[in-house]
């Protein structure tokens, strides 16, 4: 709200007079007292239901954007307009994002979109795209990013991934509405272009498939000392700060507004594609390169048409590097269009093409840049949408494990509450005067304001329960225009852990956390400590899981200390929370329970996947991005935070989660006892242990249509994941039982066999693969699941810490990382 008042007397009335309705009104809202010093309470017997992946999270999502009668709410890290939120593709584009935010828009549907607002030349979310795109879909689309960076500012991301409908509904989670998150339990690797050449090349490729699935490059050009980190290393790491660009000229402030920039945006790639445009070219031309994937000739990227790559065989782990622009134009964040392909023919000849596939059933799952892997290369030209960055015919994607939650009635409104804050701290910064862009009101907690939902059940997922569900968050006067920092999510993992009797599970992106550090503060490593200790002088059954990616998202050769910078300092900051040095987890346990006795304790494992390429056996990670706890089938946290200070410490990334607290409970089995389990945390935690075990109904397409988590039978016990018998015959033996038959027939990187890069030249060398297909096919028939061990003797024996002149050094040393 704003208001004009005509003297400063009269302000202050106005003033006292909203504080004393908000002061007998809001008790609920603006208690110091509020559990876990949230901005909103626990709201007892709430509608709720999980996600696990994206293919149902999405299919959710679009439903309730289709049913949308008032609003739209969302907000996101990273955010791709052309994204198809249900698959297989229908032919009239129904269900790709941009149209159902249109369709809806034309309907009346007011649409808010909030997205963080990136650095040039550091991490390639191109939010100026997506802005410019959807302002030009509908005068009900309001888009606004944030915040404009200055360059002796501290430099934090908005990390939230919030959809909210109606200000009633509310997606929470880890799931961002973008390329590469729409996945499945099945968590294909392969998704070939039927219709595509078999010999169609890409930016820097490689012969990935014919070293299965562990790639050498054929295609590469040295990369500058200080390139900016991957989209992927990003979100952990913070951004290239300007010392560290080296390669990027310095520029004046600018006063430019973020209207200028998109009406810019636009006006730049008009005049590109005039530019380009040529009337003699053959029809015939476009047409062959229709469905290409991203490349004119063997010799040229598509990062830059014109700059051919060097090319360079070389032995060794993912050694992808490619040529890159110089980005050190005077147009500020300006979606930069092809050189070869820029002429309007070529892109209404691509997406005719491809819906001509769609029409003969012959579509992919993953089309154009959602085919991704980041750790091969990273998004390039994201306003060429339907191109592919990938060679499907040679390389894997990365499958997406991820997380997410639905919300319904008091809960969502305390979602479209900070939505809401957030979106007028931004107002008020950027766009004050403007009357085009509105300020947003809260609606009221009043039972009748319900009614819309209550009265239509079917607006509820089907698997909706009830429980006492409390929304979290991570804010502070950068991030919401709060005074008081909130860091409720930390609270919340920390009363989550000192509540735990029998079992935590963890499902992070990282875990960076440390005991005893002066770099790293929140406490979550400690709280672990506490309670094994605690468990293990009662002589009590406790488990701890911890599953999270075997190797940070980023893009080089973990063998060439200069090309692996990004990727070795967050393995320093891992390793040395979880196993290296005095202010490590296992360290710490070592010193107080006795050597390894920790063993019986905790776990520390990732995924990865096999299948078949071109009739030969490959494989890759399955990337974890999840941000999920759960504590004794009972408890649950689910949201957008990692664990690290980034996240958790209130006053760096922005983050939203929610706390969900079980009351209604089913019979189980607890370290061989009778108990009570929680609907909401027990089915979600079941569901999960059955995906990485490999333990899903072996027929089913991805759907899960009929799969009921709490009464499927599966083949092996996972009720009770407290006892022995779970822990070392199940959990345990399956994941050393994975790890050891990928290690025979890939000799997969990261490895515990490896404790000095020196030594990856000659590690692929006693490959089975390389020896006898057959018989590695029969070896993986023996894989259960993606569960495998994390190697802890990862370069046990090697410095992974930068040259503190680089890039990631200048970070390291500010703290950017943690």
């Amino acid at each position: 709200m704003k208001l004009n008042c005509w003297t400063a007397r009269k302000a202050k009335e106005w003033k006292q007079a909203i504080q004393d309705n908000v002061d007998k009104y809001s008790e609920d809202l603006t208690n110091s007292n509020i559990r876990l010093q949230s901005f909103a309470p626990p709201r007892p017997d709430t509608y709720c239901h999980w996600f696990v992946d994206g293919r149902n999270y999405m299919s959710a999502v679009a439903d309730a954007m289709e049913a949308a009668c008032e609003e739209i709410f969302i907000t996101d890290w990273f955010f791709s307009p052309q994204l198809y939120l249900k698959r297989p593709i229908d032919p009239t584009d129904k269900w790709r994002l941009d149209k159902i935010l249109q369709r809806k828009a034309n309907q009346g549907v007011k649409v808010y979109v909030l997205l963080w607002k990136e650095i040039k030349g550091t991490v390639t979310t191109f939010s100026c795209y997506a802005k410019s795109h959807l302002s030009g879909l509908s005068s009900n689309i309001s888009v606004l990013r944030h915040p404009d960076f200055a360059p002796d500012q501290t430099l934090w991301a908005h990390h939230e991934k919030i959809v909210v409908i109606d200000q009633s509904i509310a997606f929470i989670g880890g799931i961002d509405l973008c390329y590469g998150r729409w996945d499945d339990h099945l968590h294909r690797l392969v998704d070939q272009d039927p219709n595509a050449p078999a010999d169609t090349t890409t930016i820097g490729d490689t012969t990935q498939q014919e070293n299965g699935g562990q790639a050498e490059p054929t295609a590469a050009k040295k990369m500058p000392a200080a390139m900016p980190l991957t989209m992927m290393g990003m979100m952990a790491v913070g951004l290239v700060d300007q010392a560290g660009q080296t390669q990027q000229k310095q520029q004046p402030p600018t006063t430019k507004t973020e209207d200028d920039e998109v009406k810019q945006s636009k006006t730049m790639r008009f005049t590109r594609r005039l530019r380009n445009f040529d009337p003699r070219r053959k029809k015939s031309s476009v047409l062959s390169q229709a469905f290409s994937h991203g490349v004119t000739d063997a010799n040229y990227g598509t990062v830059s048409d014109t700059k051919p790559l060097i090319v360079e065989k070389k032995r060794g782990w993912r050694y992808w590097r490619r040529g890159v622009e110089d980005d050190s134009s005077d147009e500020e964040d300006q979606p930069r269009g092809r050189q070869e392909k820029g002429d309007g023919n070529y892109f209404l000849q691509k997406y005719q093409q491809m819906a001509d596939h769609v029409n003969n059933g012959k579509l992919v799952l993953w089309p154009g840049k959602d085919y991704y892997n980041m750790m091969i290369r990273d998004f390039a030209e994201l306003d060429n949408p339907f191109a592919d960055v990938l060679n499907r015919n040679k390389e894997v994607r990365v499958p997406w494990h991820d997380i997410a939650s639905v919300s319904y009635g008091k809960a969502a409104r305390d979602a479209a509450r900070h939505f809401i804050q957030r979106w007028n701290f931004t107002k008020l910064q950027k766009k004050r005067e403007k009357e085009t862009v509105h300020f947003l009101m809260p609606k009221t907690y009043s039972k009748t304001s319900f009614q819309m939902l209550d009265c239509n059940p079917h607006r509820r997922v089907p698997q909706a329960v009830k429980a006492n569900v409390q929304v979290l968050r991570s804010s502070s006067v950068w991030s919401a225009g709060i005074f008081q920092v909130d860091c409720s999510i930390q609270n919340a993992y920390q009363h989550a852990i000192s509540a735990a009797e029998h079992f935590i599970y963890i499902e992070n992106q990282f875990f960076i956390t440390m005991m005893g550090s002066q770099r790293v503060f929140n406490i979550i490593s400690l709280s672990l400590f506490n309670k094994i200790v605690q468990c293990h002088e009662k002589k009590k059954q406790f488990r701890v899981y911890v599953v999270m990616p075997l190797i940070p998202g980023f893009e080089g050769d973990i063998a060439n200390a200069a090309e692996s910078r990004s990727i070795r300092v967050m393995l320093y900051y891992q390793f040395k929370s979880i196993s290296r040095g005095p202010s490590s987890l296992l360290q710490r346990l070592d010193d107080r329970i006795g050597k390894d006795e920790w063993r019986n304790y905790i776990s520390f494992c990732g995924l990865r996947q096999h299948s078949e390429l071109n009739d030969r056996p490959v494989t890759e990670i399955v990337y974890v991005h999840s941000k999920m706890l759960i504590v004794d089938d009972r408890i649950t946290i689910i949201g957008s935070a990692n664990i690290n200070d980034r996240s958790l410490s209130g006053s760096r990334d922005s983050e939203v989660a929610i706390i969900v607290e079980d009351n209604q409970f089913v019979d189980s089995t607890m370290d061989g006892k009778p108990y009570k389990a929680g609907v909401f945390s027990s089915a979600l935690r079941r569901r999960v242990f059955s995906e990485h075990l490999g333990l899903l109904p072996a027929d089913d397409d991805g759907t899960l249509t009929d799969y009921d988590p709490l009464t499927y039978v599966t083949t092996k016990p996972i009720d009770d994941v407290t006892c022995d018998y779970f822990f070392n015959e199940v959990w345990m033996k399956t994941s050393r039982t994975n790890t050891a038959t990928f290690e025979k027939v890939f000799r997969c990187i990261p490895s515990d066999s490896i404790h000095v890069s020196t030594e990856i030249a000659t590690f692929y060398e006693k490959r089975l693969l390389d020896d006898d297909i057959e018989l590695s096919r029969k070896e993986l028939s023996k894989i259960s699941g993606t569960l495998v061990q994390l190697p802890l003797l990862f370069l046990s024996e090697e410095d992974l810490l930068p040259n503190a002149l680089s890039a990631e050094g200048v970070l390291r040393l500010a703290d950017t990382f943690l």
